[in-house]
């Protein structure tokens, strides 16, 4: 129901905007969306995640408090980490690959139309797989939203470039295409906001 009417279009500047800052006041409905998101039974978590994707793309309040709570950022990253299979420490991603013309050019084409015809036929019936791709557009939707300053001292403080060049080879070994692809993207956004060598300003809030 509050996806639906934070996706109003007409006066959203008012009462739209009056309710997000209502329910974001006090600590209560924050809180049961961090505890919704921390659920461990995997077939509710499955569920609400399509949710609140579409939460924090239609509410900027509450895309806003998700992308400064370290705790919630802490949990989405802690999902998205590999499971440990040793096949990924043996194929690590070079970073240096990742940002060249011809690298970016190649998943341009990945993620075109003839991609996601082929993705369609082949349905991925696999939750894991779901699961890591609404987790990764989550992150880029509560990053991208961001000041650069600000994006740099989450990359900083939470390692986003070794932790998405860690999912990045995981998901080109399994040729997961779609997946490599968000990956790929947000390796970029952070690699901008914070290019190698150097360090986020402590002033950035």
């Amino acid at each position: 129901a509050l996806v639906g009417w934070f996706a109003v279009k007409e006066h959203r500047a008012n009462w739209c905007q009056r309710l997000e800052q209502l329910l974001l006041k006090g600590p209560d409905f924050f809180m049961r969306l961090l505890n919704i998101f921390k659920c461990q039974d995997s077939a509710v978590f499955l569920k609400v995640l399509d949710p609140l994707l579409k939460l924090v793309t239609c509410s900027p309040e509450t895309n806003a408090a998700l992308a400064n709570s370290d705790e919630f950022l802490g949990e989405l990253l802690r999902r998205l980490e590999t499971d440990g299979d040793p096949e990924s420490s043996k194929n690590q991603f070079n970073s240096l690959n990742a940002f060249s013309p011809d690298n970016l050019a190649q998943v341009a084409s990945q993620v075109g139309e003839p991609v996601r015809r082929l993705i369609s036929a082949q349905p991925d019936t696999d939750d894991a797989v779901r699961a890591r791709q609404s987790l990764l557009r989550l992150l880029m939707q509560l990053c991208q939203h961001l000041s650069k300053e600000q994006l740099a001292m989450l990359v900083q403080r939470f390692r986003l470039k070794q932790q998405l060049q860690r999912v990045l080879a995981e998901e080109s070994r399994r040729q997961r295409v779609i997946l490599s692809a968000i990956a790929h993207q947000l390796l970029v956004m952070f690699q901008t906001a914070l290019p190698d060598g150097k360090e986020a300003s402590p002033s950035a809030t």
